[in-house]
């Protein structure tokens, strides 16, 4: 059992830096301008980062999942369990966006992409950051979620709904408000209409 935290000392030789003098002599160009060693570029947030490398794309999907805030060299025992599930996400999102530095074959460019319960134990900010990121994909490609989160489904161009092995309702979800009764438990027409408004406003407002 671990009852005390977790304590990191610095390495007297290279004082907590990792790399060798040498090493930390070398200060490319980056992509805003300034120079910066391997231990600096590693301390770095994932948005000061994407602005440094400005070709890699998948940067920016991170702050899109709203971790922008962690460092580019912090180690994944320091993540909590939501960001960890929002670093996996945002992994295989990276996959389906056309990427330069990134070879091109058909394991990185699949037209179909699953996703299971994405943003369950997210709130509701995380939900649409989560989705907003889902629906870039869906510009290329086809975004499959299995869901019963109501946000999910609400922000959903089509919805397909499976009883046992059979598909029992297809359509977008107004249609299948007012024209069956297989969402009616779950949400109402209003629901729908104010889960995206409330996108709407957030996509705007983190624009």
């Amino acid at each position: 059992m671990q009852f005390l935290s977790d304590i990191y000392l610095p390495c007297p030789v290279c004082r907590g830096r990792r790399w060798q003098d040498w090493i930390l002599a070398v200060r490319p160009e980056l992509d805003d301008g300034v120079r910066r060693s391997i231990d600096e570029v590693l301390d770095l947030t994932v948005e000061e980062a994407a602005a440094a490398f400005a070709i890699i794309k998948s940067l920016s999907l991170l702050s899109l999942t709203g971790l922008g805030y962690l460092k580019l060299g912090q180690p994944l025992s320091t993540l909590s369990g939501g960001e960890r599930q929002r670093l996996k996400l945002a992994a295989r999102i990276a996959e389906g966006i056309p990427q330069k530095h990134r070879r091109s074959d058909a394991a990185w460019n699949g037209p179909l992409f699953v996703f299971d319960e994405p943003t369950t134990g997210l709130d509701q900010v995380m939900s649409f950051q989560i989705m907003k990121a889902l629906k870039e994909l869906a510009k290329d490609k086809t975004v499959l979620l299995v869901t019963h989160n109501p946000t999910e489904i609400a922000l959903a161009d089509r919805v397909l709904i499976i009883k046992g092995k059979h598909i029992v309702a297809d359509g977008e979800p107004l249609n299948l408000i007012e024209n069956t009764s297989f969402l009616k438990s779950a949400m109402t027409r209003q629901d729908i209409l104010s889960k995206k408004e409330l996108f709407v406003a957030h996509c705007r407002k983190t624009a």
